[in-house]
């Protein structure tokens, strides 16, 4: 241990001022719905500790001895959790599991709970760096009261503990603040997609504009889709294949819709199918995975504008041109999340490799006149989303149909509004990453703040040192006393009465 110590303080070890005792090794036999609630290494937070989610045994007699008193600190022993500690501040009589440290002070009136809870987090690296185990970290008894530690007098004490109270709670505080940007962050951008989709975000640019007519432009796709669809019926007349479905011609859903916001009258409302080449879905079975191949991408591989090639799997390059087939993904196509708690996300296909989806995936195949980068932004938008909510269905796993899907109500305004959308919202969505970004970097040095303000703590650093404090030494020689004078109480007989 360093000897640079501060002025009056002392070198000792934490077996020195308090006892680390374990818990009861409960049976999974004694554990009931009511009675007396067992703290757990689960039950253990990071600075606190509840009974909210305990398991309850009947009390008895034998674990009548670990019974956790209000103010006392604990600490997980094994676990990915170990060194995780908490105060227990309920006024309920508890009992302790074992692998659940209770640290008491062997002198609670010269050392309290709180500077013992305040040292275990300035040692909490140590504990972790102690525990032993691999991949079931476990830490002893004997290892933790083992650990070096530097001890201020008494009155340092109090005052590193009241100067750690505030601090800490002005980082609580900060740290509740901060808590609150990511939905705030979340809520600004859909408020951004809900006005860029229903023209307020445009509204002032619309003024004076000759925006050409919307209805040529709707014509323009009728005219785009035939074309498509008589080509696909050539090619498969000259493969010898018979003629594809005209998806115009599906049936239709008979949910009811949701309201849309009022659009200028300069844009038109279409069915997502009417401006589209071919809306579908993935495959329909479980494909044979093999450890590389072909990229094939599920519903957890996309987000809001994103396609995550992460963690996805792979199929043989005969089975994905069998899945092409029918589901062929290309850039500029859309893919529209639609299985699972995490449907109604979309994001542009752009990306540089093959790939095949599954059936958690739709594939909207726009028309090439339209903006794909507006299309992706209103597929993520609440307008687009409130109709998904609405046409759900599957109890337990939420699943939107294909012709759910199809007809959507989709707003288009002209090309030349649905250019200035995207490059509005795109300004206003960096202005937000940019905020995300900062608050990441705060957070991240917030988070970091507590070690560094504990550290200063216990090397001195956090409050002054005064010579009307006394000196360690003297404080240890007292706890040493007292504890002394305990264990001969507990070791001297007991007179039989006559």
């Amino acid at each position: 241990m360093e000897n640079n110590l501060p002025k009056n303080w002392e070198n000792c070890k934490l077996g020195d001022i308090l006892k680390l005792k374990n818990g009861y090794a409960f049976k999974s036999k004694d554990y009931k719905n009511d009675g007396i609630p067992v703290i757990r290494i689960s039950d253990i937070q990071q600075g606190f500790v509840t009974t909210r989610k305990s398991r309850c045994v009947d009390e008895f007699n034998t674990a009548n001895s670990f019974i956790v008193e209000k103010g006392d600190v604990l600490v997980a022993m094994s676990g990915a959790t170990t060194g995780k500690y908490g105060i227990f501040n309920e006024d309920i009589k508890v009992y302790q599991n074992q692998r659940v440290g209770n640290l008491i002070p062997h002198a609670k009136s010269l050392t309290s709970n709180n500077f013992i809870y305040y040292l275990l987090g300035g040692l909490k690296k140590e504990i972790e760096d102690k525990a032993y185990g691999g991949a079931q970290p476990n830490i002893s008894s004997k290892l933790i009261e083992e650990l070096d530690f530097k001890l201020p007098p008494l009155p340092e004490q109090e005052r590193i503990v009241a100067m750690l109270d505030t601090l800490f709670g002005h980082l609580d505080g900060l740290k509740e603040r901060l808590a609150g940007i990511p939905e705030l962050l979340k809520q600004f951008r859909q408020a951004v997609l809900t006005q860029a989709v229903t023209g307020k975000l445009t509204e002032e640019w619309r003024v004076g504009k000759e925006l050409g007519d919307i209805d040529l432009l709707i014509k323009k796709i009728g005219v785009d889709l035939n074309q498509d669809y008589e080509k696909k019926c050539l090619e498969a007349k000259k493969n010898g294949l018979r003629k594809p479905k005209d998806q115009r011609k599906n049936k239709r859903s008979d949910k009811s819709d949701v309201n849309l916001l009022k659009i200028p009258d300069s844009w038109s409302c279409m069915r997502a199918e009417e401006i589209s080449y071919l809306i579908t879905d993935g495959v329909h079975f479980k494909p044979n995975y093999i450890e590389d191949g072909v990229r094939f991408l599920s519903v957890k591989n996309v987000r809001p504008f994103k396609i995550n090639e992460e963690n996805c799997k792979y199929v043989s390059i005969d089975d994905h041109n069998q899945y092409i087939k029918r589901c062929n993904p290309e850039n500029g196509d859309l893919l529209y999340t639609k299985v699972g708690a995490t449907y109604g996300y979309a994001s542009k296909v752009q990306i540089d490799f093959e790939f095949s989806i599954y059936v958690s995936l739709a594939l909207i195949k726009p028309s090439r006149i339209l903006n794909v980068n507006y299309l992706e932004l209103l597929f993520n938008s609440p307008i687009v989303f409130n109709q998904a909510r609405n046409r759900v269905s599957g109890s337990g796993v939420p699943d939107l149909h294909l012709i759910e899907i199809r007809d959507f109500k989709i707003p288009i305004p002209s090309l030349d509004e649905q250019a200035e959308i995207v490059k509005r919202v795109e300004s206003l969505f960096a202005k937000a990453d940019a905020i995300e970004t900062n608050y990441q970097t705060l957070k991240t040095k917030i988070d970091d703040l507590p070690q560094a303000i504990l550290a200063k703590a216990f090397k001195g650093e956090l409050v002054e040192q005064l010579d009307t404090d006394g000196d360690a030494k003297d404080l240890l020689k007292e706890i040493r006393k007292l504890r002394e004078a305990q264990e001969t109480m507990k070791k001297k007989p007991k007179k039989r009465k006559k």
